[in-house]
């Protein structure tokens, strides 16, 4: 099935390589910007920056920056996936802004620009890669592979991946795939999404239909023989909003309970432990920023990004908006039970098809967790943490999930698409103390 104008005006636009390596230059060596993080605003007898940090900032011991000069970590290096929109600019925003600076890690983070989850593992493992942030599907093969990690909080739960066919397909729900050959990217939370979408419709993508293995950047050219393709936000929107070459049949949250992490050594954890509440503290403060400063992360964005920049500016705006304004900021707490089922749940689908050694369990992934960083962090913000994720619907709780999960039934996370207003916050009972940002001062309520 083909769309020749759609294809041929992508083609024009955006060439591989361009969408690939265009944000290597600027970003790596921006500096941190002379933004003052000066108090706002007083609450409870504490003061804020307008974002909602608590000042006065924490600083890393000289004992820790000592250990990460002599262990080849100084400044920290954060492996930049240039391509993922959330991360990708809160990470900008760390920079711009010195937030690792400000907590005594002069020269952090350096930015290296890496496409994909296994490239960043990669650097990790060889000691170039000092703090990562990935989806669940790298943080088990690290798991596999037996390098010593652990997830510190989530990225982006429930991103869009989405079932796209060409604008003037007569493809319209799944059971029109039956023969068709679908492009996307293997091994990956694509593969593994469009594999529960099938089933679940009624169709075995091992005998239905033609998987092929295509990488994002083909996948947004939509090449000839391919009736659909299988990106993952923002590509999904640029494809469907921006160059309008794709029309999407469906999203995944009904089908896969996307995670990603942020994660780091063992070692770091057990000889820094407040180098990392450093970096946890930063990831916090800079998605805070964002809610209040969303045309400036977006001017960043853009800027410093060759792909994004050539798409239209309310389309990267929205992107950043939905993964990081519309849930309450508490959809960074890892929520170790939810996410340890749908973990085990990609552990079998991978060891399924060989693609990992070790027969990865629900407790192994309860243990790749370590909470008391973003708990620490949450104590010093007032926030409390929810019994059940944000993006969990009211009355769904994290039983309901588990079951759903083992049970192989459609899940009932909602996706931030799906939302037609950012979630209220703080409401009752989100805080434990006076909390100010934005120019109000919340009190708890029960």
């Amino acid at each position: 099935m083909e769309s020749g104008s759609g294809r041929k005006a992508l083609t024009s636009t955006l060439s591989r390589r361009e969408f690939l390596v265009g944000a290597a230059g600027a970003a790596v060596a921006t500096r941190g910007l002379a933004v003052s993080p000066a108090s706002a605003a007083t609450a409870g007898g504490r003061e804020f920056t307008e974002w909602g940090w608590p000042q006065p900032y924490e600083k890393v011991s000289e004992a820790s920056i000592k250990w990460l000069k002599e262990s080849g970590r100084w400044p920290l290096v954060n492996g930049w996936q240039v391509t993922w929109i959330n991360p990708c600019t809160v990470d900008l925003v760390m920079r711009k802004l010195g937030l690792l600076e400000k907590r005594g890690l002069e020269g952090s983070p350096q930015l290296l620009p890496v496409l994909s989850g296994r490239a960043l593992n990669e650097g990790m493992i060889a000691g170039k890669i000092h703090v990562a942030q990935a989806g669940n599907f790298p943080s088990t093969g690290m798991m596999d592979a037996g390098f010593p990690v652990k997830g510190l909080l989530i990225r982006t739960p429930n991103i869009d991946h989405s079932v796209i066919v060409a604008p003037d397909s007569p493809i319209k729900e799944a059971k029109d795939l039956k023969g068709k050959v679908v492009g996307l990217a293997t091994g990956t939370s694509a593969e593994f999404f469009f594999t529960a979408y099938a089933r679940l419709n009624g169709l075995d993508p091992t005998k239905d239909l033609t998987v092929k293995n295509l990488s994002i950047p083909d996948q947004i050219l939509f090449p000839r023989g391919i009736d659909a393709v299988v990106p993952w936000a923002p590509n999904s929107e640029i494809m469907v909003s921006g160059l309008k070459n794709g029309k999407r049949i469906a999203t995944s949250p009904p089908y896969q309970y996307y995670w990603g992490s942020l994660y780091v050594a063992t070692d770091t954890i057990e000889k820094a432990p407040d180098v990392v509440q450093a970096v946890v503290d930063a990831v916090i403060e800079a998605e805070l920023w964002i809610r209040l400063n969303l045309d400036q992360a977006t001017e960043w964005t853009m800027a410093d990004i060759e792909g994004f920049r050539k798409q239209p500016r309310e389309l990267i705006r929205n992107q950043i908006h939905l993964y990081t304004n519309v849930y309450k900021p508490t959809q960074l707490y890892p929520f170790v039970r939810p996410y340890a089922a749908e973990g085990e749940r990609v552990a079998g689908w991978l060891g399924e098809g060989k693609r990992i050694k070790k027969p990865l369990t629900y407790d192994d992934y309860v243990k790749y967790f370590d909470t008391r960083f973003i708990d620490k962090a949450f104590q010093k913000l007032g926030w409390r943490v929810p019994e059940t994720p944000p993006l969990f619907p009211p009355g769904y709780s994290v039983e309901d999930f588990i079951r759903d999960v083992r049970e192989g039934k459609r899940l009932r996370a909602t996706w931030p698409g799906e939302l037609k207003a950012p979630q209220p916050w703080p409401e009752p009972g989100d805080l434990t103390r006076p909390y100010y940002f934005g120019g109000k001062t919340y009190q708890p309520k029960s």
